[in-house]
């Protein structure tokens, strides 16, 4: 007979006797109920992790994650400072919890080479003026100039001052470079149904000015099929916030601030939720990070997203970067978009593609430059541009909106536009097709609605 003992904080219920082993944890049990054993959660410093803020404590969380196993449970204890120097990847279904917990980036280290470093094949040793600064198990990249290795490679072995990593280089250093530290604190490429809650994330921006690359530098790279992020607090990043990945990926009640880079980064990703996330503060870095465009955005092959009751502050856009077909079907609902420098909602389209089947609705925007539906190619065709969009019930301040080049259905519906100058446009129309605007509420500026451009047609007002 079992003995059974009050849930812990997990909603687990420990069982001891003779029907399991002492301390293994269920997840329901009761009189006559079969019950399914699953591992204990693992506590990182029982692996020698350290938490003092100082401590490389990576080959430690590393451990433990291995320990824990597939759809284990690693916790992270509360007022402990993880410090990394490398990225942690978890295994399939694994949870991650740190309520309390910070994950800290390393300072940056660095060091000249004039290694020769070729490209394909195995990686070749790398000689650096100091070798005792570097440990195995750090992740590092070389750059040199403008140029750098968009890839991020784990030290194996150090021998004096020769290092070898475990991946090859895809861009030549003919005549050497600078080995530097290259971290992404948490790296999950593929791997389906995690979580990861409750985490502090200091991306100790400060200490990492060197370099800062998007492909390099997020606080999380997280490409999960049904995984989650959630309750998590990113601040001072050397680069990118989240770039998030994956089927039915949700992220939901973060707090982000103060990015170099883009806030959540969507990228091949269908049915994603970004819900109740406050973002704030990004693209401090400008455009020299690379793929620099707002607070939430995409890159391609992002479908039927769904992104509601977000505040967005301060990015060079508050929701962006909808520029090709295969970055339709948005549901954009319920944020509010305050003070960005280029748009509110941001669907710049290259000349071939087009963008469509969108509502972007019952949103607050607030003196964000524009809401910006637009192509490249200025001659107006059905097979470019905007298409099947609907923009409707929104509540906006000192922040036009724009069409230009597109057609194809597109609807302004029962907006409030209230403009503080005398001179702006509200509305305004260019070279599309097949637009109906009707029902909105216009009051400042210069005109309600502007239309323009010789292949203006069906239009309706």
């Amino acid at each position: 007979m079992s003995e059974i003992h009050s849930p812990d904080i997990y909603g687990h219920v420990v069982l001891a006797g003779s029907a399991g082993t002492p301390g293994q944890i269920v997840t329901s049990a009761g009189p006559g109920t079969q019950v399914t054993w699953i591992t204990a959660p693992i506590n990182v410093q029982s692996y020698g992790a350290v938490g003092n803020g100082i401590t490389d404590d990576t080959l430690a969380i590393r451990a433990a994650i291995t320990a824990a196993g597939i759809n284990g449970t690693l916790v992270f204890l509360p007022n402990k400072t993880y410090r990394v120097f490398g990225s942690l990847s978890p295994l399939t279904g694994q949870t991650w919890v740190g309520y309390g917990a910070t994950i800290k980036r390393c300072d940056e280290i660095s060091s000249p080479t004039i290694t020769n470093i070729t490209t394909g094949g195995s990686p070749p040793p790398i000689t650096v003026a100091n070798g005792s600064l570097f440990s195995v198990g750090m992740d590092v990249t070389v750059y040199s100039g403008a140029s750098y290795d968009p890839h991020n490679h784990r030290i194996l072995t150090i021998v004096g001052n020769v290092i070898t990593v475990g991946t090859a280089f895809t861009v030549a250093f003919p005549t050497g470079g600078t080995v530097i530290t290259s971290v992404t604190p948490i790296y999950n490429s593929g791997i389906a149904d995690v979580t990861v809650t409750g985490f502090e994330f200091d991306g100790n921006q400060t200490n990492n000015t060197t370099l800062q690359k998007w492909d390099l530098h997020a606080e999380m790279y997280f490409n999960s099929d049904r995984g989650s992020i959630q309750n998590c607090y990113l601040h001072d990043t050397q680069c990118e916030g989240l770039e998030v990945g994956g089927t039915s990926i949700l992220v939901d009640n973060c707090f982000i601030l103060n990015t170099r880079g883009n806030g959540i980064h969507l990228f091949g990703t269908s049915a994603p939720k970004i819900t109740r996330n406050y973002v704030k503060n990004c693209n401090l870095a400008g455009v020299g990070v690379g793929h620099a465009d707002g607070c939430i955005i995409a890159s391609n092959t992002v479908g039927d997203a769904y992104i509601t009751g977000n505040y967005c502050e301060n990015g060079i856009s508050g929701i962006g970067s909808w520029d090709s077909d295969d970055n339709s079907s948005l549901i954009c609902t319920g944020n509010t978009i305050r003070s960005c420098t280029t748009s509110a909602f941001e669907g710049t389209l290259p000349a071939a593609t087009k963008v469509g089947r969108v509502i972007f609705s019952d949103n607050l925007i607030y003196s964000s430059q524009k809401v910006f539906l637009t192509c490249a190619n200025t001659n107006l065709l059905s097979t470019q541009g905007a298409y099947k969009v609907l923009v409707s019930n929104n509540y906006i301040e000192d922040t036009p909106i724009y069409v230009q080049y597109s057609g194809n259905d597109i609807r302004i519906q029962g907006n409030m536009i209230y403009n503080s100058g005398t001179s702006a446009l509200n509305i305004y129309v260019d070279r599309s097709a097949n637009v109906a605007i009707d029902g909105n509420t216009v009051i400042g500026g210069g005109y309600g609605v502007y239309v323009d451009g010789t292949t203006l047609r069906d239009l309706l007002i």
